[in-house]
């Protein structure tokens, strides 16, 4: 009997590397290219659904650069699977849910929820993974630069501004 509660955190781990520094496409983060999508865009939230490679609103700048950070996914999670023996067709829908909470261009804050379904129509809804970091709007062509700041940059900062 393979053990299903290794989905929950199998779908975690996905999200988790999507959002992570290793998420690199076309010269960003991943999570870098969902915010400037968001950002330029004018909304809160991005879904995914990555057994389809579906992206919604559909009216979302950066679109295609979106739909490549897509690739690989399914065969990851699937690859994880495996190694339970749960075959990739029980979990039939994995979706990230991407919450805005304040769109601003001084500092990029983004949460992900990942969520995995089975055939048997269990929610197996992963931890929130937060991004919060700083970038800057550059004014020549309104492109977003991401700058991920150490821990200890962000506490010197923080009382050099006390």
């Amino acid at each position: 009997m393979p053990k299903l509660k290794y989905i929950k955190s199998f779908v975690h781990n996905l999200a988790d590397s999507y959002m992570s520094t290793l998420g690199w496409v076309e010269g960003d983060y991943k999570s870098t290219w969902v915010y400037r999508s968001a950002l330029e865009s004018g909304v809160n939230e991005i879904y995914f659904d990555i057994r389809n490679y579906e992206i919604s609103p559909s009216t979302l700048i950066h679109r295609t650069v979106l739909q490549k950070s897509l690739e690989g996914l399914n065969e990851h999670f699937d690859k994880m699977l495996k190694t339970q023996n749960i075959e990739p067709s029980f979990v039939p829908s994995i979706t990230f849910k991407f919450e805005i909470p304040k769109l601003s261009e001084s500092m990029l804050h983004i949460v992900c929820i990942a969520t995995a379904v089975d055939t048997t129509g269990k929610e197996h809804i992963a931890a929130p993974i937060k991004n919060h970091y700083e970038y800057e709007v550059l004014p020549h062509n309104k492109t977003i630069k991401a700058e991920k700041t150490s821990w200890l940059r962000q506490i010197a900062r923080f009382f050099r501004l006390s």
